[in-house]
């Protein structure tokens, strides 16, 4: 191939290059605006998407929180009542228990003074004077006596049942009653000077009444 046929060749290639690149130029500017269309419109397809499944999930919070209170609600509701029972119970365990208990510390007074007259016994002449024997037997029954009022005073500590504290004291009209009066002028009026029958708690409300014997000092003339 001689070299004018060569240049011939390259001028009409160039010429078919300079007449493709326009069109391919046009081409690729086109493909980029669908590219970008298409883009836009998964953007847009997405944004309602996003918006659709925030809507939801708010729609489902908000059933949650409602769901969340009404079982809240409930729940105190609940234990309202459980107090209520609780309470309606433990009233009428102290109802039904109140005879029992009187008559636990009702036979407290009686081995605490029978108790009282085994040991004062003991301590007297007469009881020195009195053959070893029963001297011995008096003895085991202080000694027994001691011992049930010890375990007695437990299962009414177990109850939360205590004794009024009234020697020494001023007068309480809750937890007192006066049985009798007398002038000691070297103590305050209204003090209680003696117990006469002791006075009893339970948890801090009043079990049975203590009879007590008050000051009550004469008048100045």
């Amino acid at each position: 191939m001689d070299e004018q046929t060569k240049e011939r060749l390259i001028a009409e290639l160039r010429d078919y290059l300079d007449t493709l690149a326009p069109a391919q130029g046009a081409e690729t500017e086109a493909a980029r605006e669908v590219d970008l269309y298409t883009l836009f419109s998964e953007l847009a397809g997405l944004k309602n998407e996003v918006r659709l499944e925030s809507r939801q999930f708010k729609g489902a919070l908000d059933e949650f929180r409602g769901v969340f209170m009404t079982l809240e609600a409930s729940g105190q509701r609940l234990q309202r009542e459980l107090d209520t029972r609780r309470g309606e119970q433990a009233m009428a365990s102290a109802t039904a228990e109140r005879p029992l208990l009187l008559e636990l510390i009702a036979l407290r007074d009686r081995l605490e003074q029978a108790h009282r007259l085994a040991t004062e016994h003991q301590s007297s002449a007469l009881a020195r004077l009195a053959a070893k024997r029963e001297h011995v037997l008096i003895e085991g029954l202080a000694e027994g006596l001691g011992i049930t009022l010890r375990r007695l005073d437990q299962t009414l500590a177990a109850y939360e049942i205590s004794a009024v504290k009234t020697i020494g004291r001023p007068l309480d009209p809750h937890a007192m009653r006066v049985t009798a009066v007398r002038a000691e002028p070297a103590q305050p009026d209204g003090v209680v000077l003696e117990e006469a029958l002791r006075g009893y708690l339970r948890a801090g409300e009043v079990l049975r009444l203590a009879e007590v014997i008050a000051n009550k000092r004469e008048p100045e003339s």
